[in-house]
C-alpha cells in the first residue's frame, strides 16, 4: 500500500496596515489603537493544511506567482517526505501554469482544483480568518514585524488546527 497526504493549499497577502476590528472595552470608554495605513507593504503567507492531522506547513513570500508557488510545492515536498502528495487549491493562475503542473508532478505532487469562486470549500480558508483576527488592531512599522507576529501565531499553535473536514465532505 502506498503512503500518500492530502494537502489543502492556498496563500493570503497580509499587509502592514493596520486592520481595525471591533474590541471588548468598558462601557462608555473609547478604545484607541495606533495605525499605519500609509504603506502598501505586505507578504503572502503560503498556507498547507494535511486534511488528516491539521498540521500546517507555511512559507512566508514577498510575492505570488508560478515560481513562488513551486518554490513553495519543493519545501513542502521536502518536509512531507517521500510518498504521493495530493493537493488542494483554488484556481489561480499561479496554480493552474503549465509551469507548475509539469514540475509538481515530477515530484509526485498531484494537483486537485476546487471549483471556481467557491474559497469556502477549502479548509485553509479557517486557518486565515483566525490569522487576520490576532493581526488586526495591531501596529506594524515594518515587514520584519509583521513576518515575526505571523510565524508567532503558527508556533502558538504548534502548526496545528483542529478544522472537521467532514464539514467540506457532503
Amino acid at each position: 500500500m502506498s503512503c500518500f497526504k492530502v494537502l489543502f493549499i492556498d496563500e493570503s497577502r497580509r499587509s502592514i496596515n493596520t486592520e481595525l476590528r471591533r474590541v471588548l472595552a468598558p462601557k462608555g470608554s473609547k478604545p484607541i489603537v495606533r495605525v499605519n495605513n500609509l504603506r502598501r507593504e505586505g507578504v503572502y503567507v503560503y498556507c498547507a493544511l494535511n486534511a488528516h492531522s491539521g498540521k500546517a506547513f507555511i512559507k512566508i513570500m514577498e510575492k505570488a506567482n508560478q515560481y513562488t508557488t513551486m518554490s513553495f510545492l519543493y519545501s513542502l515536498k521536502r518536509h512531507v517526505g517521500r510518498g504521493r502528495i495530493y493537493v488542494v487549491w483554488d484556481n489561480s493562475a499561479a496554480h493552474r501554469s503549465k509551469h507548475v503542473y509539469e514540475k509538481a508532478l515530477r515530484k509526485g505532487i498531484h494537483q486537485i482544483y476546487l471549483p471556481k469562486y467557491s474559497p469556502e470549500l477549502n479548509i485553509v480558508e479557517e486557518v486565515f480568518r483566525e490569522l487576520k483576527m490576532e493581526l488586526s488592531n495591531k501596529l506594524f512599522t515594518n515587514l520584519n514585524q509583521l513576518k515575526e507576529e505571523i510565524e508567532k501565531f503558527f508556533k502558538n499553535r504548534n502548526y496545528k488546527f483542529n478544522i472537521k473536514i467532514s464539514k467540506y465532505i457532503t
